[in-house]
């Protein structure tokens, strides 16, 4: 062998065992990398006697950045989202009901496999536990709000959250609550049953200040005092009153002329539909199956089955699509606004009444294709919840809290099948390990809520729902959050959604 042959031979030797070295070191690189399996869980496993309120727990992984965190009744636990911190906070648990989970470290390698765990719950239900997170997020209410003077006007907010409020406060004895929401009322509320306009400014026609009217219903109920029932009557005729399109659409105010967004269906179609049943009026009933109707004719786009935020009759409004008069956006939260409308008319229509026919598939169809929007590894929706990862765009609480709500009510009442509550529990474990921090006191910060998104000025258009502030403690999610702690404890435990002063009708 010549020279020169010799040096390409042993310099092909070299660059051979050289790269071999490298692969090997590589690999080996890649092997410390993989992060260990998930040990010393907690609850350990196989425990015994584990609380219906508890948060799992494990060692943190060294170069682990993330975890992917199962859990569920089977033998396989089910994904449930990534979190970044070794714990995982959960919903009210069922009693006596033995949970399997797996949490998988991720890391810059990739994503490794962790073992199964199991635990098995206290059979001992006392109201406490059951209602635990409902029982914290009216703390923090009151936390927040002191007396009800620090509660602001007459508007749906107040009405939401005050609502919410008045359930816990039936389910859990708190009679202390009662009694903030009976002296809210009476801020308002006159001994002959009136409003003061300038407290009510009932010919604005705003359907957002019908909201607080089932206040005033349950507060009948349960005083039989007549100013109640007469102030309730005041805010009917409200609605008897509003302005309509030419096809009876509800205008969401007189300054909002021609316009029905969803946000109003919620607003005033709950009221609707118990003053209906309280006083035996049925146009109330049928008023409320009318406004959802329209709003699904009008606006809900066929191509994805979600809905833009609001329909122009005259289609002359700046946001408004010149052929179909439809705003350009898929707003998480006036989505949500549409799906509890909803269940509420199907919670209080007489099961005899043709308009549940009507409704019953279009929350269905709902319910099917905001599923399809749900974040991997988030569990929660986007705030455009079509346009995930766009600019400035981000997972937000309230909507994601309001669609988990209407899914758990569903569900638990049988207008959906059983698999959507495993999709609501997934939103509410979202939420609790992303935007929940608890603190003293029993009570929590909610954070990741979105204060407005209007079609009024110039809203309507996707920067402005995108740059509108971010803020916590925000009364529609917490609102929100009330409503689905309540169906999630419920529905775990068979407590079930009746009692004595919340009648509920199941199809």
């Amino acid at each position: 062998m010549n020279l020169s042959r010799r040096r390409s031979f042993f310099g092909a030797q070299f660059l051979r065992r050289s790269l071999q070295g490298l692969f090997s070191f590589g690999l080996l690189a890649v092997s410390l990398a993989i992060a260990q399996p998930v040990t010393a869980p907690a609850p350990a496993h196989d425990a015994a006697d584990a609380p219906l309120n508890l948060t799992l727990k494990w060692p943190a992984v060294p170069d682990a950045n993330a975890y992917e965190v199962y859990f569920g009744e089977g033998d396989a636990p089910a994904f449930q989202l990534r979190v970044e911190r070794p714990v995982f906070v959960l919903e009210t648990l069922t009693a006596a009901k033995t949970y399997r989970w797996r949490v998988d470290p991720v890391t810059a390698a990739g994503v490794q496999t962790g073992p199964v765990f199991k635990f098995t719950t206290t059979a001992k239900m006392d109201r406490a536990a059951l209602f635990a997170w409902s029982i914290r997020s009216a703390n923090s209410l009151r936390a927040q709000y002191p007396t009800p003077a620090d509660l602001r006007g007459w508007n749906y907010t107040e009405g939401m959250v005050l609502d919410g409020l008045y359930a816990i406060a039936t389910r859990t004895g708190r009679d202390a609550d009662i009694d903030y929401i009976r002296a809210w009322l009476d801020r308002f509320v006159a001994p002959d049953g009136t409003i003061p306009p300038k407290l009510y400014p009932l010919k604005l026609y705003s359907l957002d200040r019908i909201r607080p009217g089932p206040l005033l219903l349950w507060m009948y109920d349960r005083t039989r005092e007549e100013k109640y029932l007469q102030a309730a009557k005041l805010i009917a005729s409200q609605l008897d009153e509003q302005p309509r399109t030419s096809d009876g659409g509800y205008w969401h105010r007189s300054t909002y002329p021609n316009q029905m967004w969803l946000d109003g269906l919620y607003m005033a179609g709950g009221f609707s539909v118990q003053f209906a049943a309280r006083t035996g009026q049925p146009k109330y009933f049928d008023a409320a199956v009318q406004q959802i109707e329209l709003i699904d004719r009008h606006t809900r786009d066929p191509k994805t089955g979600l809905y833009y935020h609001g329909w122009d009759e005259t289609k002359t409004r700046p946001w408004a699509n010149h052929e179909t008069g439809t705003s350009p956006e898929f707003w998480g939260r006036a989505i949500g606004w549409y799906g509890l409308a909803m269940a509420d008319a199907l919670d209080w229509l007489p099961l005899d009444h043709p308009g549940r026919a009507k409704i019953l598939p279009i929350f269905q169809a709902y319910c099917a294709a905001i599923l399809k929007y749900q974040d991997r590894d988030t569990a929660m929706w986007w705030q455009i919840i079509d346009k995930p990862g766009a600019p400035k765009n981000y997972v937000e609480t309230s909507c994601s809290l309001m669609f988990a709500c209407a899914m758990a009510r569903g569900a638990q009442r049988g207008w959906l099948p059983p698999e959507y509550l495993e999709h609501a529990r997934r939103a509410a474990r979202g939420v609790l390990n992303r935007e929940i921090d608890l603190l003293p006191g029993d009570c929590f910060d909610i954070r990741g809520t979105v204060v407005v998104g209007t079609l009024g000025g110039t809203g309507g258009f996707y920067e402005s729902y995108v740059a509108d502030r971010v803020v916590t403690n925000d009364q529609k999610s917490l609102g929100a959050f009330m409503y689905l702690s309540l169906a999630l404890s419920e529905t775990a435990n068979d407590t079930g959604p009746a009692s004595r002063e919340f009648p509920r009708r199941s199809p």
